[in-house]
């Protein structure tokens, strides 16, 4: 249940990291912050599968990227479709 609900977490931030030129500071520093704490709490701290996770390591740094306001066309496309994959793979 937690699972499928963070992947609509990370699908709804994907969608906000794709839009993020036309949406409030505010909501993209919302999906930022995020992505940073669930980075942090699954990434560095093991949580899953007892090690390092990469790939909510990735989160955070999407996270980050996003907090400091820097939109670079490449990267956004490429964290969307990271996002949307990975939350669409948790739904199923």
């Amino acid at each position: 249940m937690i699972i499928k609900f963070l992947g609509i977490l990370d699908i709804i931030c994907s969608v906000i990291i794709l839009l993020s030129l036309f949406l409030p500071q505010g909501i993209i520093r919302i999906c930022g912050i995020y992505l940073v704490v669930k980075g942090i709490v699954f990434g560095l701290l093991g949580i899953g599968h007892g090690g390092l996770e990469f790939v909510s390591i990735i989160d955070a740094f999407i996270g980050i990227y996003l907090l400091t306001g820097i939109s670079i066309g490449f990267f956004r496309i490429v964290f969307f479709i990271f996002l949307l994959q990975k939350g669409l793979f948790s739904l199923f």
